[in-house]
């Protein structure tokens, strides 16, 4: 009788490791490794801070989490968005940039940007020009008839530069000194803006940097036609 009782015992310990075993196995092979991301839970505009109450830490499977992958609220610490992050989606590090690297920052209250690009690659005026540079534009007009008057004046002084692109329309660090810019963006009053509109396809404009200016007092001849500099 014991024999049978030790027998029996012994079958159900045998019946639940093995359910035990299953039940690990089993667990084993449906587990997916999951890591936490940042995740919005609400909108954020482009050029918005990253406010943290806009967003979440949430565990998502380690197959979704690349480089790119926002991991830590720490990150969010004076970025910014580059463009609108809505709610319920995973924050990428490509879509955030600190304040001086987000495009317009720079422009001081009321001003707007207005753009310029050049025709030719080469070593545009004034030198290579770069973000944060400060030029002054140079209008030159002829008259027209048998005895034309030319008239250079300072046209717009002061002015920066927001941005400095590249022909991919990538912005160019200033430590590059030898990419050209091919797009330059500038910060004006609506007003300036407005002045250079009017005059840009009937006039010789001359850019150059300040600082090369100060050093050389030449100013580099380009004529800009329908906003192109050639």
């Amino acid at each position: 009788m014991k024999q049978t009782k030790r027998i029996i015992i012994s079958i159900i310990a045998g019946v639940l490791l093995f359910v035990l075993i299953m039940g690990i196995e089993r667990k084993a092979i449906n587990y997916t490794p999951m890591a936490n991301v940042v995740w919005s839970v609400g909108t954020t505009n482009r050029k918005d801070p990253l406010d943290p109450a806009n967003f979440m830490l949430k565990a998502v499977p380690v197959t979704q989490v690349t480089n790119d992958s926002v991991r830590t609220m720490e990150e969010l610490e004076g970025m910014y968005a580059k463009e609108v992050v809505l709610p319920d989606e995973a924050l990428k590090k490509s879509r955030t940039a600190t304040k001086a690297d987000i495009h317009g920052f720079s422009l001081d209250e009321g001003y707007i940007e207005y753009g310029l690009s050049f025709e030719r690659l080469e070593d545009a005026v004034g030198g290579k020009l770069r973000k944060d540079d400060i030029i002054d534009i140079i209008q030159t007009t002829t008259t027209t008839g048998s005895d034309p008057i030319i008239e250079t004046k300072s046209l717009i002084e002061n002015v920066k530069i927001v941005d400095a692109r590249s022909s991919g329309g990538i912005s160019i660090d200033r430590e590059d000194t030898a990419t050209p810019a091919n797009i330059i963006l500038l910060g004006l009053s609506p007003e300036n803006a407005l002045i250079l509109e009017n005059v840009k396809s009937s006039s010789k404009l001359k850019l150059v940097r300040k600082d090369d200016a100060s050093k050389t007092g030449v100013y580099e001849n380009k004529k800009v036609q329908n906003g192109v500099v050639k």
